[in-house]
Formats: structure tokens, C-alpha cells, sequence
């Protein structure tokens, strides 16, 4: 029997007009009792806020994210634009 547990995972994908958008994904991960066999279903997909890249002193009341984009390995400090909204 497999058991389901779940998994956000927090993304950010540039936009065309050169900011970011935050992405949560989530995921249902299914594990064998032994742990050896391990299956995981995206369930849904949620969007957050959108960020900016952070000049060197920069600092945001709205809320902050270091991000090590896969693409190019490069990290960055992003800029919550907005602050984001309770659920």
C-alpha cells in the first residue's frame, strides 16, 4: 500500500516584461511502506506574487526570496512588488 503525503514546492519563472512570478506547486507523493519505491502526481498550481531582481542594497517591506534559477545556476535575491494575500 502506498502512502500519500504532500509537497509544495515554491518556483519562479521570468515573465516576458522581465519579472518574476512565484509559482507553488503542489504534490502528492506517494511512498512504499519499505521507502523503496516513490511516485509523485503534481496535484495543482497555484500563482503568488510577482518579484524583481534586487540591486545590491536593496530591501523590501513586502517580503523577499533567494531563487538559484535551474536554467543557468545563477542565484538571486527577488523583491515581493506586492505584499501577498492571506488565503
Amino acid at each position: 500500500m502506498l502512502i500519500p503525503t504532500t509537497r509544495i514546492e515554491r518556483q519562479f519563472k521570468r515573465r516576458r516584461d522581465g519579472l518574476w512570478q512565484e509559482v507553488l506547486v503542489h504534490c502528492l507523493v506517494y511512498r512504499d511502506p519499505d521507502a523503496v519505491g516513490v511516485k509523485v502526481v503534481q496535484e495543482r498550481l497555484e500563482f503568488g506574487g510577482v518579484y524583481r531582481e534586487a540591486t545590491i542594497y536593496e530591501h523590501s517591506f513586502n517580503g523577499e526570496a533567494e531563487w538559484t534559477d535551474p536554467n543557468d545556476k545563477i542565484k538571486r535575491r527577488l523583491l515581493a512588488l506586492t505584499r501577498p494575500q492571506p488565503v
